[in-house]
């Protein structure tokens, strides 16, 4: 008995220390969650635009999928053209209408036109003071007078970037023209039918791959086939030109 009572005590000394801890942390996630409900409440007054929701580390970015396009125009049709996600530790404001991208580029451009400064952009550029990434104001404008005046003039043709100015490549205008008339000729004396018997355009997989461009997941594969009045064509072509007398 002698044993056993120090040994309760023992047990009862370790289960109230514990039970201290606990509770100290059961009371700080309590006052951590409370001091977080009173400063969303408190930005939420702020006019902001409809949200969709968001989980607490990883905000929205499990709504957008591997089709950034596709995912923020479904989130769109629910939400309106005007919303507001947390894709990071910035908010970022996704417009889904002509009508307000053109009130945000065009009229309201001085309000949307300063970016997030990064890490990674304060490092490279020097606190970000190159004209891609500078802040607008007095400082951004003293930048671009600097490179239309001294790096784009007529003056310092060195620093022109080829194609830029009056300098100009003549082949590749040469070049469009050529892919441009090989595919009208592609087109005009041909049709084109989908490989397979009986393949229908509803069954073309229309799927996507995102990447640095958006493109088919599968190529689109045609099979030529010869136009059926090019023939009859060519024996007008051929009657007219020997029926007619030379000059």
């Amino acid at each position: 008995m002698g044993v056993l009572v120090p040994h309760l005590h023992q047990v009862w000394l370790e289960l109230h220390r514990n039970l201290t801890i606990d509770t100290f942390l059961f009371l700080a996630l309590l006052f951590s969650f409370f001091v977080l409900l009173i400063f969303t409440k408190s930005r939420g007054k702020l006019n902001l635009p409809p949200s969709p929701p968001r989980l607490p580390i990883i905000r929205n970015l499990h709504q957008v999928g591997t089709l950034p396009h596709r995912s923020l125009r479904a989130v769109s049709k629910k939400y309106g053209p005007l919303l507001l996600m947390h894709l990071g530790r910035a908010p970022t404001l996704v417009v889904s209408s002509a009508e307000f991208a053109k009130e945000i580029m065009r009229t309201h451009d001085i309000v949307f036109s300063n970016r997030i400064k990064t890490t990674a952009e304060d490092i490279l550029y020097f606190g970000c003071k190159d004209i891609g990434s500078a802040s607008c104001g007095d400082y951004w404008r003293q930048v671009r007078k600097l490179c239309v005046v001294e790096l784009l003039s007529q003056r310092h043709f060195q620093y022109v970037p080829f194609g830029g100015g009056r300098r100009a490549c003549p082949e590749l205008t040469f070049g469009i023209v050529t892919v441009e008339f090989v595919i009208a000729n592609l087109l005009y004396w041909f049709d084109w039918k989908l490989p397979g018997e009986g393949a229908m355009g509803r069954d073309l997989d229309m799927s996507e791959v995102n990447g640095l461009t958006v493109h088919k997941e599968i190529h689109l594969h045609l099979v030529p086939i010869p136009y059926s009045s090019i023939h009859h064509l060519r024996d007008i072509v051929d009657d007219y030109v020997v029926s007619t007398p030379a000059q």
